[in-house]
Order: C-alpha cells, then sequence, then structure tokens
C-alpha cells in the first residue's frame, strides 16, 4: 500500500496492490512509477503448471495506470524525460543487464552488461550508481560509466544506497552486526556517521534541517522525523572472506554446513527418491465436530518431478468404526493437465480419477485463477459410475476474496452402467471480507439443482440441526463474523502446545428449497468461542464451544473441533 502524507489531516491511500513492490517504486513530480509481480507461463517447473513470476513496471498517471514493461527486473528509476533505467536478472542470477528503456518507442539502449548483480539504481546529476553484488561479495556501491562498473568505496558490511544528492551519497551499512547511516561526499571522499543506531531508509530533509525517514521498530517500520547529527568518521576496513572455490570453476560441494556429506548421483538417485518415502505423519488427526479418524500417511516423490507423486494413508473413523485405507497418484506427465487417481476401501471401494488444467493465474487484485476439470468417480462395487465436469473461479480485492466453483454431475444407467440416472448442478460461492481491522466476515453459499440425487448427496447439516435439507435443490447460506477476544500468542515447548488467538463468531444460517418453503425452510443463529491451538507440530487445531438456537426455539450447545 502506498499513502500520500502531505494533507494536513491525515494520510490519504495512493495506491493498494496485493503484491510487495519487488523492485521499489518512484515518485517522479505528479506521477507514480511502481512494480509488482504477476504470474506467467513457459518456466521449466513442473509443480507450478509451468507458471513464475516476471516483474512489471507500471505507471500511474492521475486516475490512468498503464503497464511499461515487464521482465525479470530487479531495479528500475525513472528519467526526468521519460526513459526508465533497467536493471534486469541474466540467466540463473548469474548478472544484470542495465538499460534505458523509452517506454514510446520500446528502445532499448543497453549501458551494462556483467556477471554483477544490480539490485538499485541512484542518480545524481550526470552520475549513475548502483547497488550490486559481486560473486562471494557484500552489496557493495559503484559507479558507471562507459559500461563499466567502479567501487565507490569499501566497508566491512554490505551497503545499502538510498540517494545520492549534490555528490553525496546516502547509504546504510552493517559494521560489528549493527545497521548504521553513513553519508559519502564523493568530492572530498569523507566519510560521515549519523548518530542513529539503527535502520534508516529514504532519508528527505526538512527545510528547518529535521530528517524525515522510515525506521525499524518492534511493531515493524514506522515514519519518523528528528534532528539527526552527523560527524566525520573513518570508515572501518576489514579483508574480504575468500570464496569456497572459483565461480567458474565449481564441480560439486563436498559438504553441507562444513560436516554434512554430500552425495552426487544420476538419475538413478532420483528414481532411488522417488521409491524412498518423504514424508511420513504418525499420527495424523482429522477432526470435525461430528467425527474423527486417526492414521498415518506416506508421501513420497522424485527430486525433479519426472514421476507421479503418491501417498498411502490408512485412518481409523472413531464414528463409523472402521478403517479406511486409500492410495492417491497426483501427476504432472501430461502437463498443463494436472491428474489425480484415487482408490480407497471407503464405500465398498471408491475409483476416481480427475483431471484439471489451469487456464488463468494472477497474482493482483480482480480475477485471479481459473480452472477447469472433468472427472469419473466410480463407487459402491462399482454399482455406481459418475462424470462430473467443473469449472472453479477466485477473485480478490484490497478487503477480502471470493471463490467460485460450479460442476455437472451425470450418471446414467446404459452408458455409464450406474445403478440410476442422475443430471444434476452444484455452485458454491465461499466469501471472506474484512469488515474492521480486526474482524471479518466469512460466508459460505451452496446452491443446488439435483432432482435425481437423494438429498444428503447434496445438502450438509446446519449448524443447530442434526440432518440436513430435505431436498435436493434449493440452497443453504453460513454467515459468520470473527473477531478476536484475546492474542494469547504463548505456550509451552515441551510437549510442543501453542495458543494462538480467542476468537468470538456471531452466525447465522439458512436453508430453504423455493419450491416448498415453508416446508423446508431452516434457520439458526448463536455464537462461537474458537481457540487456535498448534499441538505437536501437527498443525493448526480449532477447539471451541458454540451455543445457539434453530427456528423452533431448540437451543444447542456443541464442541467445534477442525483441523
Amino acid at each position: 500500500m502506498m499513502v500520500d502524507l502531505t494533507s494536513a489531516s491525515q494520510p490519504v491511500e495512493v495506491l493498494r496492490q496485493a503484491t510487495e513492490f519487488p523492485a521499489s517504486y518512484h515518485v517522479l513530480k505528479d506521477k507514480i512509477y511502481y512494480s509488482r509481480t504477476e504470474y506467467r507461463r513457459g518456466f521449466a517447473n513442473k509443480d507450478n503448471d509451468a507458471y513464475g513470476s516476471v516483474t512489471q513496471i507500471m505507471l500511474k498517471d492521475g486516475d490512468s495506470i498503464r503497464k511499461l514493461f515487464e521482465g525479470q527486473v530487479r531495479a528500475f528509476l525513472p528519467l526526468s524525460d521519460g526513459d526508465i533505467l533497467i536493471a534486469e536478472d541474466k540467466a540463473l542470477y548469474r548478472g544484470s543487464k542495465l538499460y534505458r528503456f523509452s517506454p514510446g518507442s520500446s528502445a532499448q539502449t543497453l549501458l551494462y552488461d556483467g556477471d554483477v548483480l544490480i539490485h538499485n539504481i541512484v542518480m545524481d546529476g550526470v552520475d549513475l550508481f548502483v547497488n550490486a553484488k559481486e560473486y562471494w561479495k557484500n552489496s557493495a556501491i559503484y559507479s558507471l560509466k562507459d559500461g563499466k562498473l567502479s567501487q565507490v568505496l569499501q566497508s566491512p558490511g554490505s551497503q545499502t544506497l538510498l540517494q545520492a544528492k549534490d555528490g553525496v551519497l546516502f547509504y546504510n551499512s552493517i559494521i560489528d552486526n549493527q545497521m548504521q547511516a553513513w553519508e559519502y561526499h564523493t568530492k572530498s571522499r569523507e566519510h560521515r556517521k549519523y548518530n542513529y543506531e539503527n535502520y534508516l531508509k529514504t532519508p528527505v530533509q526538512a527545510p528547518d534541517g529535521s530528517l524525515y525517514f522510515l525506521s525499524l521498530n518492534a511493531s515493524g517500520m514506522d515514519l519518523y522525523r528528528d534532528r539527526i547529527r552527523v560527524a566525520a568518521v573513518p570508515m572501518p576496513r576489514s579483508t574480504a572472506e575468500k570464496p569456497p572455490f572459483a565461480k567458474e570453476e565449481y564441480r560439486g560441494q563436498t559438504l553441507a554446513l562444513g560436516q554434512h556429506e554430500i552425495r552426487h548421483g544420476g538419475y538413478a538417485n532420483n528414481i532411488g527418491h522417488l521409491l524412498y518415502p518423504r514424508i511420513l505423519h504418525i499420527p495424523q488427526i482429522y477432526g470435525t465436530e461430528d467425527s474423527l479418524a486417526i492414521g498415518a500417511v506416506l508421501v513420497g516423490n522424485d527430486a525433479v518431478g519426472d514421476f507421479p507423486q503418491y501417498q498411502i494413508q490408512g485412518i481409523y473413523d472413531t464414528f463409523r468404526k472402521k478403517v479406511i485405507g486409500s492410495f492417491m497418484l497426483s501427476s504432472t506427465i501430461l502437463a498443463p493437465v494436472n491428474q489425480n487417481l484415487y482408490i480407497s476401501s471407503d464405500d465398498d471401494g471408491t475409483f476416481q480419477l480427475d483431471n484439471m488444467v489451469s487456464l488463468l493465474q494472477r497474482q493482483n487484485y480482480g480475477l485471479s485463477s481459473v480452472s477447469a476439470g472433468f472427472g469419473a468417480i466410480t463407487w459402491d462395487s462399482f454399482e455406481r459410475g459418475m462424470l462430473y465436469p467443473y469449472v472453479t473461479q477466485s477473485l480478490a480485492w484490497p478487503s477480502g476474496q471470493a471463490g467460485l466453483r460450479n460442476t455437472l454431475y451425470w450418471e446414467d444407467g446404459n452408458t455409464l452402467s450406474s445403478s440410476r440416472d442422475r443430471l444434476g448442478w452444484h455452485g458454491q460461492l465461499a466469501l471472506r471480507q474484512r469488515v474492521s481491522k480486526h474482524s471479518e466476515l466469512n460466508s459460505t453459499l451452496n446452491m443446488a439443482y439435483d432432482p435425481d440425487a437423494d438429498s444428503d448427496d447434496v445438502f450438509y447439516p446446519l449448524r443447530g440441526y442434526d440432518d440436513e435439507l430435505k431436498s435436493s435443490k434449493g440452497l443453504t447460506l453460513r454467515n459468520t463474523w470473527y473477531t478476536p477476544l484475546m492474542k494469547v500468542r504463548s505456550g509451552m515447548w515441551n510437549p510442543q502446545i501453542y495458543l494462538e488467538d480467542i476468537n468470538l463468531g456471531l452466525f447465522y444460517d439458512a436453508a430453504l428449497d423455493p419450491e416448498n418453503m415453508d416446508q423446508s425452510l431452516q434457520y439458526s443463529a448463536g455464537l462461537e468461542l474458537i481457540g487456535e491451538f498448534s499441538l505437536m507440530f501437527m498443525g493448526q487445531i480449532n477447539l471451541g464451544l458454540r451455543l445457539g438456537t434453530n427456528k423452533d426455539n431448540e437451543q444447542f450447545i456443541g464442541l467445534i473441533l477442525g483441523m
């Protein structure tokens, strides 16, 4: 988020986006140049559908916003004539290219191409300075002239260039494990140290001599104004560490952290990685307010993603008093189609194949993802068979997010050899909306027109009811407003039990069949007290109490258990 602090009354929000500013931002007169990340296809990965992140340079001019550039940008600087200096990473982050880019013509003029990684650019008149990092060295300040970088000054620690003005470089440096703020006067070659012993970012000199700057505190980063003195102090020097091997002579390390042996192998080791399970969870606990299952799960996959990931699971359902075993394969061999093959002993044998392809992924506000899928499932000793195509979408905005899913279910006695005929539609809208600084509204709307299905195949019971809506057509709505009552943030290490927050929830649920509203209508309301626990490294556990009343004035009390 970007705010304007020039208003005499209070800060005014100027810009809000869903990502950080990966290459920072710049204000030039009344224009704001800023960066954001975005997803693009074409990357060499198998675990994210070949999506990867690029950096976009955006221009906000009044009420209009447009994209100027997109690439592997690590730093940029807009110029007064409308051109932009851009530093892009080279392959494998082994160096940078810095060039002058003209948004109008898309022309590029190369200024530097080398193996130093540039991550900040500043100008002082016609002099160009960059923050850059050489191989096995700390980040330092360089000047760029005639396509060559020259280090401006030496420092024992990394240097963060803040700005350059009238021959003075303002920068932070880590010295003796402490962040210090310094000035370097390029003409006199004099070092001056600020008496402010903390992180100092983006200093702006006020007319009265005081300094506006950003700095860290226990709660994060805030804006400060202070009169900070500077004094001429010699810059400490230290000897740079030597790299363990030359940059171009790397032939493989033999130790990690100086003591753990590293073994280098071929593709046979990749297959060995597949056969040896990577994850084993014992015990694995699944729980809701009306079910509890305990078991174990085993997960294995190869190192490079050429083979499907497998998962073997066994659980004991304490309510149904039965053991359920399952096996799942997750494959990206047919990428961009992701496939999941699921086999379970539940329901007298369940076999399911789900195929899904990602059609859109975005990191910014608006429509953020679209996926389409097609699945087939059989169960009840092959007596039932069903096909189900579906589409999912998600949207995001500054104060919330929503997910939408539409699924068509089809069973046919002749074509699919199912014991029944069925054609129905299910839709779900899940909404999270921030209501205030510390509270949010969670809503889930389920809608269905599935006249050939049993009601227990369509809807789930509302809070305060033992049975679901007695219909295969209609809608259910669950609304809960949550706010933290107490932020505990404490616990014990042995055994590992940690309590995060204790939350209050006020809920209202409703369900109805519009064709039979008088007899079908259900609703309930009440409150929940929920504690957020983490227990013995098994993940988040929500434990709480629910009180409420339903349409028939029946009061209910229940335990909440979610994992």
